[in-house]
């Protein structure tokens, strides 16, 4: 275990040191860095895990872990640096938790309004080309 936390902090140094020299290099913010390449490789477990949950149909894992994560994150994380030193939210930032949000509203009423109370494949491609239109949006 002591092993594992090690590497989780080189790991997670390795990263956040080589995003910044990446960001520089290609004249992109270290903000864009760190909400695409910087979040997809913090996102890889749960990736996986959703993955091979989906293939099990294992649904609730799946859901379980998505949220889960994400309270991690807005909550934890947040109030974790929050208490090493204050957080200053910049404003351009609102558009990002208000499409948050709108994704959000979006799945609860898919899942009101489905009778099968499915997310189906229609759907799962809707919420992935929405995600490149995000990505796109940020350049």
């Amino acid at each position: 275990m002591i092993l594992g936390i090690l590497g989780l902090k080189f790991g997670a140094d390795f990263v956040v040191d080589n995003s910044v020299t990446i960001a520089s290099s290609l004249g992109l913010s270290e903000r864009f860095i760190g909400m695409t390449i910087v979040a997809i490789g913090t996102a890889l477990p749960e990736i996986i895990t959703g993955i091979i949950s989906a293939k099990k149909d294992e649904t609730d894992l799946l859901l379980g872990n998505i949220s889960g994560s994400n309270i991690i994150n807005l909550c934890l994380l947040v109030g974790i640096g929050a208490v090493i030193g204050p957080l200053t939210f910049a404003t351009d930032f609102n558009s990002v938790l208000i499409l948050l949000i709108v994704i959000t509203i979006l799945l609860q009423l898919i899942a009101i309004f489905n009778k099968k109370s499915e997310l189906d494949r229609k759907r799962g491609i809707l919420l992935i080309i929405i995600y490149f239109i995000y990505i796109f949006t940020m350049l």
